[in-house]
This record gives C-alpha cells, structure tokens and sequence, in this order.
C-alpha cells in the first residue's frame, strides 16, 4: 500500500513542484538524489569515488505507461551507459531496479 501510495505521489505535478521548490523537502531528496543532470550525477559518482565509495545510477521515476516512455527511458539509460564508459574517470554502472507497468 505504501509503494502504491508513493507511486501516486510522484506522479503528482503538484508534489513535484513543492519538493523542487521546498528548501527542506529538497534538502532532504538531495540526500538521494545525485543530480538532475547526467553530468551532475556523474560528478556526484566522482566525489564518491574519489572516497573509495562505488556508485550506481538510477533514472528516477517508476513507471512508464506506453511503449513510447518506454523507448524514451531506455534511450536514457543508453546515455548513462554511453558517459559511464567514456569517462574513465568514474566507477559506476546504470541500475536496473526501474520498474516498467
């Protein structure tokens, strides 16, 4: 019930906004979130692994609809794959606990 309870959250515009927008909601997602860009992430991986610490990487959202949101999400994490491989710089891999409906 919980799952299906955030689920229906995030999917709220107006939630997305308030957490984007709310100095103590943001500060607390940041705690999980590495960035709203690839290249964000991918520096957030740097600061990571410069402390020994390996890192995955997850595009956010939980659920995609149509074979359209589909084809998008995996183009996303063909670029994720594409910047992992050639930054050499950086120790991380895409993960794979997207969940499609």
């Amino acid at each position: 019930m919980l799952r299906s309870t955030l689920l229906y959250l995030s999917n709220q515009p107006r939630i997305f906004r308030f957490v984007r927008n709310n100095r103590l909601a943001k500060k607390f997602a940041n705690r999980f979130v590495a960035g709203e860009t690839l290249d964000d992430a991918l520096s957030a991986v740097r600061t990571l692994n410069a402390k020994g610490i390996t890192a995955s990487l997850d595009l956010l959202g939980e659920s995609v609809n149509n074979e359209r949101e589909a084809r998008a999400a995996a183009s996303e994490y063909l670029c994720i794959l594409t910047a992992s491989i050639s930054s050499s710089s950086t120790r991380t891999s895409p993960s794979s606990s997207r969940r499609w409906a």
